[in-house]
């Protein structure tokens, strides 16, 4: 998607993207998830929530 776009970071050597990846939470998304599937995600986090 974005390929050949121009790429800036904040400082040398450190990419936002990057820290963001490897920081937060990536919740699987998208139009086509069943309701099944977006209940699995769901009763996982709040699994993980109560804890």
């Amino acid at each position: 998607m974005f390929e050949g776009t121009r790429y800036y970071s904040h400082e040398e050597g450190w990419s936002v993207s990057d820290e963001l990846f490897a920081n937060c939470l990536c919740l699987p998304s998208g139009s086509s998830m069943t309701i099944e599937e977006q209940q699995r995600v769901i009763d996982v986090i709040t699994s993980l929530l109560l804890k």
